[in-house]
């Protein structure tokens, strides 16, 4: 998939859940409404990338998201034991929610999403079939 059309249905799916979050505020509940949206796209995505890439897709948009998510925010601490013995406290820096195993950031951006989705998932240009 070119880049452009990725940016196109991430930013357009970013749109349509922030309306559907403002309509939430408002007391109008949109979701029965718009459950078959989200079928079409995820089964599009996993056509593409399969169900693991369509798990990255799904991570990048709900749990991250959009690349807006800073983890190192409102995240619980982590207690350690001093060299003294005493315990201390302290939060995760880390602002990305994935890494890959050099310790770079991954799905941490639009670009980077596609990027790794099309490296490791895409089913067309790996040669495997669409319906694997």
């Amino acid at each position: 998939m070119e880049f452009e059309r990725f940016e196109k249905i991430i930013l357009s799916l970013k749109r349509h859940h922030e309306d559907i979050s403002d309509a939430n505020r408002m007391k109008i509940d949109l979701i029965d409404f718009c459950d078959p949206l989200h079928v079409i796209i995820s089964e599009l995505i996993k056509a593409i990338y399969g169900d693991e890439g369509y798990d990255w897709f799904s991570w990048f948009c709900y749990e991250n998201d959009y690349g807006e998510k800073d983890w190192s925010l409102g995240n619980r601490p982590i207690h350690f034991q001093k060299t003294d013995g005493t315990w201390g406290e302290k939060y995760p820096e880390d602002r990305y929610g994935a890494h890959g195993e050099n310790g770079e950031p991954i799905c941490d951006t639009i670009k980077s999403t596609w990027e790794y989705l099309e490296t490791n998932y895409n089913k067309l240009k790996n040669g495997k079939s669409t319906e694997d």
